[in-house]
């Protein structure tokens, strides 16, 4: 099989899932006092600021998906993290990693109250690694309210 063709649309798939996931995670209810797409808005800024392309991927033409389970407390800092290829290489797991050791230098904006669990709100973020102009590109493109 041409990994070229299956990898872009691995992208899309997740990129798709990851979104709905999220979309679901993070809804609430109009009576809500602060609507967690805010905060999941200044989140995604956040890891879009610290996101970078792994070089060795970019010179290989390598894309690849990372989803990332963490947990943020109260104060917005990020505790437990993990990471899980889910297509591409595993240098893209290292760079999701090395972006969340990163992140986790400076706290994250505090989640509302209402979102959080034993003082925790645990956060899956699809991570996708797409070059410029690819078909997996186009596809977040049309999709801003995920990670790129």
């Amino acid at each position: 099989m041409n990994t070229r063709i299956i990898a872009p649309v691995a992208c899309a798939v997740f990129l798709l899932l990851g979104y709905l996931a999220f979309k679901f995670a993070t809804d609430a209810s109009l009576t809500e006092p602060q609507p967690p797409r805010r905060w999941m808005d200044k989140v995604i800024d956040r890891i879009t600021e610290e996101k970078a392309y792994p070089e060795e991927a970019k010179l290989k033409g390598l894309e690849g998906v990372v989803t990332v389970r963490f947990m943020v407390n109260a104060k917005g800092e990020i505790g437990k993290k993990e990471a899980t290829l889910v297509s591409g290489d595993e240098v893209f797991r290292q760079a999701a990693l090395s972006m969340f050791d990163k992140l986790s230098e400076r706290p994250l904006p505090p989640p509302p109250e209402f979102l959080l669990n034993n003082g925790k709100f645990e956060v899956v973020a699809p991570i996708v690694y797409c070059l410029r102009n690819s078909p997996c590109d186009s596809n977040y493109e049309a999709d801003a309210g995920a990670p790129h």
